[in-house]
């Protein structure tokens, strides 16, 4: 990697360290890579990494801690310097994660403190299924706070609670309908006139688009909120409407195609992020 530095001209001497033109690729500066004693810097080792990654992959997805700001550009920079494209990096940048204490007070987390834990221990607060809902449900630019306290006496208020339960409720549906007899799930929807009808399948519609935007952004906060907003519809359409009516097969059948669909489409979004679609709560 220096003899390429080198080649390039991308490298120079100055009061015995070897310094990085990052510089000429954008960076405000250019930077150490070899300090005076011969050590070499975290940077190089940055651009070691990255090289390496580049050479064996299109694109390369960097999560950084939000304090890592300033290694955005000298990143770039240095990788678009090795004959790179700048977008061929996307660096992403999360909040620390905060455990608020019984009191509600932020327990803010540091190594040097020696308070931090380890997801080991974060486990005996809260199940895996719900710590991935919470690292997942916010912008990674938003601090995440989770009170382990209140989640043990509020998991009903919760919003993975709200999905996993809406999903259940498909799946219970679909079960008080086979102990009626009713197996016919039509291929229509000509009868789903209702609005909040129309309205639950343009939701569903939106389901692919909703993956699309998180490709492209990366923020897979999108189908937490996705997912929520159509378990919130799916429930306030149940407790407003008749979903088996015996007298009336026909309109059972496609509002049970309304059911399943939904029930896909929550089972599909949980699975994406590695929660559980449960069957009964």
């Amino acid at each position: 990697m220096l003899t390429e530095l080198k080649e390039k001209k991308l490298t120079y001497l100055q009061e015995g360290a070897t310094f990085f033109r990052s510089s000429l690729g954008g960076d405000d500066k250019d930077r150490v890579i070899i300090k005076q004693d011969g050590d070499y810097t975290y940077f190089f080792s940055d651009i070691l990494y990255h090289q390496d990654k580049l050479q064996r992959a299109d694109k390369l997805i960097n999560i950084l801690g939000a304090d890592h700001h300033g290694y955005i550009e000298r990143i770039k920079s240095a990788c678009q310097l090795l004959g790179h494209k700048r977008e061929a990096i996307q660096i992403i940048l999360v909040q620390i994660v905060n455990l608020l204490t019984k009191e509600g007070g932020t327990a803010r987390f540091s190594k040097r403190s020696g308070n931090t834990i380890e997801l080991e221990e974060t486990l005996k607060y809260m199940d895996m299924d719900q710590l991935k809902f919470f690292l997942l449900e916010k912008d990674p630019n938003q601090p995440i706070s989770i009170n382990t306290e209140l989640l043990k006496e509020n998991k009903e208020k919760t919003r993975l609670y709200y999905i996993q339960y809406a999903h259940a409720r498909c799946h219970q549906i679909f079960h008080k309908a086979q102990e009626k007899e009713i197996a016919k799930i039509s291929s229509n929807i000509d009868l789903l006139k209702e609005k909040n009808e129309r309205d639950i399948f343009k939701l569903l519609v939106q389901f692919s688009f909703v993956l699309e935007n998180i490709v492209v952004e990366n923020k897979p906060h999108y189908l937490i909120n996705y997912l929520y907003e159509l378990a919130r519809v799916w429930q306030v359409y149940y407790q407003n409407n008749i979903i088996l009516e015996q007298e009336n097969p026909e309109l059972t059948a496609q509002k049970l195609l309304l059911v399943k669909n939904i029930q896909i489409i929550l089972k599909l979004g949980l699975g994406l992020i590695g929660i559980e679609a449960p069957l009964r709560m």
